[in-house]
C-alpha cells in the first residue's frame, strides 16, 4: 500500500500541470480562432498586365500621387475603400506599394451568381515617378475615376 500511495502522490502534480497545460491551449485555440475569423478575408489580384497589377504597376509621384489616385477610383456602388498593405520591390528596382481595395461589382447578374466576390483586390503602386499624375494614369480594369470635385 504504501507503494501505491506514494505512486499516487507522485502523479498529482503532474496531472494538475496537464490541466493547467490543456486549459491554456484551449484559451489559445479559441483566441486564434476568433481572430482567425475576423481577420480572414479573399484578396484578389488584378489580372496580369493589366494596370495595377505587379506586373504594370501604376506609376504616380510619391505619396501625395498615390492617395489622389486611390481617392479618385470609383466602382458602381461609390468611392473605392483602400487600405495598405505592403511594400514589395518592383521589376525596375523601385519599391511598389501594395494596396487592397473594394473590388468591382459583377458585370452581370450571371457573373454575380457564379462567382464568389473577393473582401478585396490587390493593386500594386509605383511612387517614383514625378512626372507622372494621378489624373492621367491607367485604371484597373472594372474600375473608373471619378474627376476631383470644383
Amino acid at each position: 500500500r504504501a507503494a501505491v500511495a506514494l505512486q499516487v502522490s507522485s502523479s498529482m502534480p503532474v496531472l494538475k500541470y496537464r490541466k493547467t497545460f490543456l486549459a491554456g491551449l484551449r484559451l489559445l485555440l479559441c483566441i486564434s480562432m476568433a481572430f482567425g475569423v475576423v481577420y480572414c478575408r479573399t484578396v484578389e489580384p488584378i489580372a496580369p498586365h493589366s494596370p495595377g497589377s505587379v506586373q504594370n504597376p501604376i506609376r504616380l509621384n510619391g505619396f501625395q500621387g498615390q492617395r489622389e489616385y486611390l481617392e479618385s477610383l470609383h466602382t458602381e456602388s461609390g468611392p473605392v475603400n483602400f487600405e495598405f498593405e505592403k511594400t514589395v520591390p518592383g521589376y525596375d528596382n523601385h519599391w511598389l506599394d501594395v494596396y487592397l481595395i473594394s473590388p468591382p461589382e459583377p458585370g452581370s447578374e450571371l457573373e454575380a451568381a457564379l462567382e464568389e466576390t473577393p473582401d478585396a483586390v490587390r493593386i500594386y503602386l509605383d511612387g517614383y515617378h514625378p512626372e507622372s499624375s494621378a489624373r492621367s494614369a491607367p485604371v484597373p480594369p472594372g474600375y473608373f475615376r471619378k474627376p476631383p470635385s470644383q
